[in-house]
């Protein structure tokens, strides 16, 4: 079988509102960006831009370099470039073979720009420099082509060219630091040694044929190997994004990178800490020139071969999450993989009872439990009934989190709901997994969070103070003296230890002479003690360090409840227990 050149796979990165949806939607002819709440980018998209637009943009300029066009085209993801985006703009330069890094000529390398640096290095992914709105310097040209910008800006004649000089080599400056020699495209000899950058704006589609060029012929010259491609080669792709299309219920926007993907074909889906296997129910492909996050019109097709961007209908869409890649395997393969993974996630002997309509939903729910730590007790298809009640019930005696029960897409009965809410079990159901799992999370946190209340009240909490031996105000009944808290908070009404005995209780605490309820790390303070005598309990001279004491009844709530955040000083404070037998 001759190989055959896949479109590259074009991943266009930078910060927040420098023109990367923009840059899109001039090509495509959309107003994409105008949509995006806030005009941030929310999600990856993805477009592919055919080879008859590439040549009808860049034709001469085709020509001049000497490129020889033979792929089909070029497919580019747009990542959003939001801080809060971060393990999107990962996902979306792991799967790229060349990207575009852009940058504001006006802003310069912002935070983001540098993530998608260190993300485009990361993964050894080539990628060319887009200086983007270049119209907005006062004094813009309007010329008909980005070359006849530049022989302006060469001449230096103008206000326009200074401006545009001093921030365009001040991006080129800035990309230096980064260890990138780089050089305005058109002064570039060889492209191997240096990076392009390629000025341009996305309002008059200046400079919008070189970014074409550029990136067609640089791919197709330097990465030839990795677009070859066997047209009936087992599919690869990556999950997008996941969501309800219309007319066909929950779907995936995937990326098709290697290879063909037939409708009905048989998949194995690998998320970040277990896999699992599904069929392809049906393939939805855009026309070209749209993109994913928007379009509703689809053509529905047998197969596709790389590289594409498309909706697929699995037969167990609930499986799947973002991130997670997919390849195409045998049924010998599959029978395999899913005797292994049996092995992976087990039902617990104690932990949240589960109710589903099929099979295949338990396995997508013991798979999800096992991503998000969820303890199971009870798996079992069909309708929820009392025992499934008492049974959470009796789980929620040994841990109070395991008092739960899941139930996905089955009608429960009203008697067996009034008959949960009255033995206090809430029922966390939904036709969409993640939406139980969220709902889930939401309690726990809302759980543990009352319970470690009631737990903490009256709660002695552990404490370690220095006695500051110049501030001795008064030795005994009571004691006035000066201290640090060294760790943990210090509290009126608490029995303090020295070197291993229990010399009495901290009766009042003071700042700046006023009387205080509580004081943490690094207060300094005034404490009294009708207790404590310094004459007879302390000797400053052996050591000037005090610890709580914890009565007996306290000491495992305070570990479960504080070891995370005091952990030095509570496994002082219990070692000095165990030692001296307190």
């Amino acid at each position: 079988m001759i190989p055959l050149i896949r479109a590259p796979i074009v991943v266009v990165g930078g910060h927040v509102d420098h023109g990367k949806t923009t840059l899109l939607d001039y090509l495509r002819g959309s107003a994409i960006a105008e949509k995006e709440a806030g005009r941030i980018t929310q999600h990856i998209g993805a477009t592919e831009i055919p080879l008859d637009l590439i040549k009808k943009q860049s034709g001469e300029l085709l020509q001049k370099y000497g490129f020889n066009l033979k792929i089909p085209g070029l497919l580019f993801i747009d990542t959003p470039g939001h801080e809060a985006f971060a393990t999107l703009r990962e996902r979306g330069a792991s799967i790229a073979d060349i990207g575009v890094l852009v940058i504001d000529i006006l802003q310069g390398v912002q935070p983001q720009t540098v993530e998608v640096i260190n993300h485009l290095k990361n993964n050894k992914t080539p990628f060319v420099v887009a200086i983007t709105k270049i119209d907005k310097i006062k004094g813009f040209p309007e010329k008909v082509s980005i070359k006849e910008v530049l022989k302006e800006v060469d001449e230096g004649k103008t206000l326009y060219a200074q401006e545009f000089n001093e921030k365009f080599y001040r991006a080129m400056s800035q990309l230096s630091e980064y260890g990138f020699d780089s050089d305005r495209y058109d002064n570039v000899q060889d492209f191997t040694k240096k990076i392009l950058l390629i000025p341009l704006s996305s309002r008059t589609g200046i400079g919008m044929p070189e970014l074409l060029l550029f990136l067609s012929g640089l791919a197709q010259k330097y990465l030839e190997a990795n677009l070859a491609l066997n047209i009936e080669g087992p599919g690869k792709a990556v999950i997008l994004e996941t969501n309800e299309t219309k007319g066909f219920g929950k779907t995936a926007d995937i990326i098709l990178y290697d290879g063909i993907l037939h409708k009905g074909a048989i998949v194995k889906v690998d998320s970040k800490d277990n896999f699992y296997v599904t069929k392809v129910k049906q393939l939805l492909k855009p026309v070209a020139l749209s993109d994913l996050r928007t379009v509703t019109s689809f053509t529905t097709v047998e197969s596709v071969s790389a590289a594409a961007g498309l909706k697929v209908v699995f037969n167990d869409p609930d499986f799947i999450t973002p991130g997670d890649e997919v390849s195409v395997i045998t049924q010998e393969e599959a029978d395999k993989l899913e005797s292994t993974k049996k092995s992976i996630c087990t039902v617990k002997e104690k932990g949240v009872v589960v109710r589903a309509d099929t099979q295949g939903s338990l396995d997508a729910i013991m798979s999800l439990a096992c991503k998000y730590d969820v303890a199971i007790g009870k798996l079992s298809a069909g309708n929820l009934t009392k025992e499934d009640v008492l049974e959470a019930k009796l789980f929620g005696r040994e841990d109070l989190l395991y008092g739960a029960i899941f139930c996905f897409n089955i009608k429960i009965l009203p008697e067996v709901e009034l008959y949960a809410k009255a033995q206090g079990i809430p029922i966390f159901s939904s036709n969409v997994i993640y939406k139980i799992f969220d709902e889930y999370a939401k309690w726990v946190i809302e759980v543990s969070s009352k319970k470690k209340e009631e737990d903490m009240k009256d709660i002695k909490y552990p404490v370690k103070l220095e006695i500051f031996k110049d501030c001795i105000f008064r030795k005994c009944k009571p004691a006035v003296f000066g201290v640090k808290v060294i760790d943990g908070i210090l509290k009126p009404g608490i029995k303090v230890i020295w070197k291993g005995k229990e010399i009495g209780m901290i009766k009042q605490i003071q700042i700046n002479g006023k009387a205080v309820g509580e004081a943490k790390k690094d207060a300094e303070i005034a404490v009294s003690s009708d207790d404590i005598s310094f004459e007879k309990d302390i000797d400053i001279n052996l050591s000037t360090l005090l610890y709580t004491y914890i009565p007996v009844s306290q000491r495992e709530v305070i570990k479960k409840h504080l070891s995370s955040e005091y952990p030095d000083l509570i496994n002082e404070i219990f070692d000095i227990y165990e030692k001296n037998d307190l």
